[in-house]
């Protein structure tokens, strides 16, 4: 049950039906572009005789009647509108077109009346309609959800992409399971049964192989996409932004421009695969013992003690530089977090935000909370993801010290108040509103208890933190039963095998991809978890979604 694999062989199924010994050119839509570049590199697809890549809504193509066309588009309106536009006037030999999922019969006779010219040597749909981020995570974008009702287009992208999912690694959801407080997941689980009956066909053709999915909704735990994280990747995501396996690092200076945009992906990257997972300490341990490698192999004396002196030999021995391939960046990349770990005292914010969630010291909490508001050295943005989680844990029943807290936070950090308290109350409404039948200061308080706990046995003081999901996902794998969750269906199965598929409506975490991760090694086989959401979230990209999902919410003091 590997999605990454999965899609990987779709889109070279899709190139080798193309034909070979012949220039090819992929056209691709925006998201499809997106899910291709997560599977391959563009060096990989040349490999493969793929020389050009265009978009589908760019701008007049050149004839070129030697090149061969492999379209790969998602079946909207908008694309087959496009498409129709091609085929009337063709640019290339040929065309094979792929699309993303299933099409209906009225677009497939559209398409068809369109070709006159007889260029279109193929019409198929393939299952590739998420992005894959790894073998156990996935995404399939719906970036600004209505929280309150999911939207009908929203409805349809994500059970597009379930659907898609299901079907490359050839998956029938037997059993079906939502977390019971959220009519958005029961709609997805409505809307998502209906399409799999229609399709039983395809499912057949599938396998008989079984899973589990379980839909989640990220307000059922607001606060772990705020917590500081410390593996590599969610590190990379969380301070310096991974966009489609991409860093952007032209606004840092002392960056060299060969460096400044870095595609980050474990399938081309040695070193990232075997560290993505790890946590920042040992990242510079393994980066500075290939150094000493190097140095004690060509007989080099340099000291490598420090990041610095990584960065400077790097410099300075072209052949190191050459030899190590990816490693030149990853001193770049680690060289910049533990620039900004120390500049913004991140490790000792990310104490605070796991005191917050493993102790219920109000006391000691809240003067911790005041102590990084008046250090000139934290910035604002931290400070916001701590009073969030403040809020969260104690702010249902300390309303004044919140508000003391808030306006401390404005006047030390010049943060716009209203914009501030906007986001502040955003984040207690996302998490509040799922309970019923509680009082106002019930529904945060039952939240509370449920997204904050401490965790005896954990690794240190900055990973405190377990997210609640984990615990879901492996009572589900395991058999048990969660009082968090409900069967969907009036006569709900249970599925022959203990693999589980999740998506949480709302997004995904790094955090959570890394404990699924580490999930799936205790199962040892027994069963597998994929997970994936709407997002892949970082704190900042939260928040953005929250205000942006209710713009009817008007600012107001907290």
């Amino acid at each position: 049950m590997d999605c990454l694999k999965a899609v990987r062989e779709y889109i070279l199924s899709l190139i080798e039906k193309s034909g070979k010994d012949q220039i090819k050119t992929m056209i691709l839509d925006a998201e499809t572009t997106k899910i291709v570049s997560m599977a391959f590199s563009q060096s990989d697809l040349l490999k493969h005789e793929v020389y050009l890549f265009e978009r589908l809504d760019g701008n007049v193509r050149s004839n070129m009647s030697q090149v061969v066309a492999i379209v790969f588009v998602r079946p909207t309106q908008e694309n087959f509108g496009l498409l129709i536009k091609e085929l009337r006037s063709p640019a290339y030999k040929n065309y094979h077109i792929f699309f993303s999922s299933t099409i209906d019969r009225q677009n497939l006779k559209e398409l068809a009346e369109a070709d006159s010219n007889e260029v279109v040597h193929t019409v198929e749909e393939i299952f590739a309609d998420y992005q894959p981020y790894g073998a156990h995570l996935f995404n399939i974008p719906v970036p600004r959800i209505n929280y309150s009702q999911i939207g009908e287009i929203d409805l349809r992208r994500i059970t597009d992409g379930l659907m898609a999912l299901l079907l490359s690694v050839r998956r029938y959801p037997t059993a079906i399971k939502y977390s019971k407080s959220s009519n958005n997941c029961l709609r997805v689980c409505e809307r998502l049964t209906s399409n799999v009956s229609r399709e039983r066909e395809l499912f057949q053709q599938a396998g008989k192989n079984d899973v589990t999915l379980v839909i989640l909704d990220r307000r059922d735990d607001a606060a772990t996409p705020l917590l500081m994280q410390w593996t590599y990747e969610a590190m990379l995501h969380e301070i310096l932004t991974l966009t489609n396996n991409c860093i952007d690092l032209s606004g840092v200076s002392g960056v060299p421009k060969e460096l400044q945009k870095l595609m980050i992906t474990a399938g081309s990257d040695d070193f990232y695969a075997n560290n993505l997972y790890l946590n920042f300490g040992e990242i510079g341990q393994n980066i500075k013992k290939m150094v000493e490698d190097f140095t004690r192999q060509k007989q080099i004396n340099q000291k490598v003690d420090s990041i610095q002196d990584m960065k400077t030999f790097v410099e300075n021995y072209p052949a190191f530089k050459k030899q190590s391939g990816t490693v030149n960046k990853h001193v770049v990349l680690v060289e910049e977090l533990s620039k900004r770990v120390g500049k913004h005292k991140l490790l000792q914010v990310s104490e605070v935000e796991q005191n917050i969630c493993a102790s219920d010291d109000f006391a000691e909490i809240t003067q911790s909370v005041r102590n990084l508001i008046e250090d000139k050295d934290v910035n604002g943005s931290a400070i916001l993801r701590v009073v969030a989680l403040f809020a969260l844990k104690f702010g249902a029943q300390n309303e004044q010290t919140l508000r003391s807290l808030s306006a401390s936070a404005c006047q030390a950090k010049n943060i716009e108040r209203k914009e501030f308290d906007s986001k502040i109350r955003g984040i207690r409404d996302y998490s509040s509103g799922l309970q019923v039948g509680e009082s106002s200061s019930e529904k945060v308080l039952g939240a509370a208890k449920k997204l904050f706990r401490g965790v005896q046995g954990v690794e240190n003081i900055y990973t405190q933190h377990v997210p609640p999901f984990r615990d879901i996902l492996e009572n589900v794998a395991k058999g048990r039963a969660d009082h968090r969750l409900k069967n969907y269906g009036p006569n709900p199965q249970v599925a022959s095998s203990r693999d589980v598929i999740c998506f949480i409506i709302g997004g995904v975490t790094y955090e959570e991809s890394f404990h699924i991760y580490r999930l799936n090694k205790e199962l040892a086989g027994n069963s597998r978890i994929t997970v994936g959401g709407s997002s892949m979230l970082n704190s900042r990209l939260f928040l953005s979604q929250i205000v942006q999902s209710n713009p009817s919410t008007t600012p107001q003091t907290v």
